[in-house]
């Protein structure tokens, strides 16, 4: 199995010295990266380096759909972390890809101005179920969210579910509300989104499916607000989510 990177037939023909300086920048970081696995992919579990090729082909994949005109040297603060950051997550899927995206866009001229260092951490920060949510919203900017309140004897309430949330093409249970009640959290600690209960959707039939997950009574309250992206979460989103 060839783990060497080799940059697509568009570079390797480009005879000039930016092409050779994008090939050697790239190649050179690679090399540091997971040359050790090349040499001992004898002793590593198989399903490891089929990951790894992939990730390989995915991110060969990506830089030779860049236009030869829009190419431009990688910044160094972006692929060198991303590539170095991307040996602990190139076998989960969704984050390899999400790293293979933001090397390519900081390569292409036209969208490199959307790529950050900071947007590497993010990445690093992220669960299966978060990147999910992430491709979710790129499409849905503004979606309903609820919080449930449970009523005290005494008088006062205590929250049981602090932000409810769904993508339309999940099932709902009681473990997904959780799991996405943590995600969610976790997105508006990275500034990717904000939430505001203050406001909500005028279409009161976006919350009947989560309004339904707590019957509302005397002894819950449901409040209803709006998750919308931040102006940091939309550049991330042109910097590392694929384009659907």
């Amino acid at each position: 199995m060839d783990l060497k990177f080799e940059l697509p037939q568009l570079v390797n023909e480009a005879f000039n010295p930016l092409a050779q300086a994008i090939g050697n920048t790239i190649r050179s970081i690679w090399s540091i990266t997971f040359g050790w696995i090349d040499a001992e992919s004898e002793k590593l579990d198989l399903k490891r380096l089929r990951d790894l090729e992939e990730f390989k082909l995915l991110l060969e994949s990506k830089v030779a759909e860049i236009p030869p005109g829009n190419l431009k040297e990688p910044d160094l603060s972006i692929i060198g972390p991303a590539i170095e950051s991307s040996k602990y997550y190139f076998d989960n899927s969704e984050l390899r890809e999400m790293f293979a995206t933001i090397i390519s866009r900081n390569m292409n001229d036209t969208l490199s101005y959307h790529t950050h260092p900071s947007f590497i951490d993010v990445i690093k920060q992220l669960s299966t179920n978060d990147a999910k949510n992430l491709k979710y919203l790129r499409d849905h900017r503004r979606c309903p969210i609820c919080r449930f309140n449970g009523i005290l004897p005494s008088g006062g309430s205590t929250p049981l579910i602090s932000v409810a949330f769904v993508r339309d093409d999940q099932v709902m249970t009681d473990f997904l509300l959780h799991e996405n009640s943590f995600s969610v959290s976790n997105l508006v600690r990275l500034g990717i989104i904000a939430l505001d209960f203050s406001v909500q959707l005028l279409d009161e039939s976006k919350y009947e499916r989560l309004q339904k997950s707590h019957a509302c009574s005397s002894n819950i309250t449901c409040d209803k607000g709006i998750l919308e992206v931040t102006p940091y979460g939309r550049e991330f989103f042109l910097a590392a989510i694929p384009f659907a």
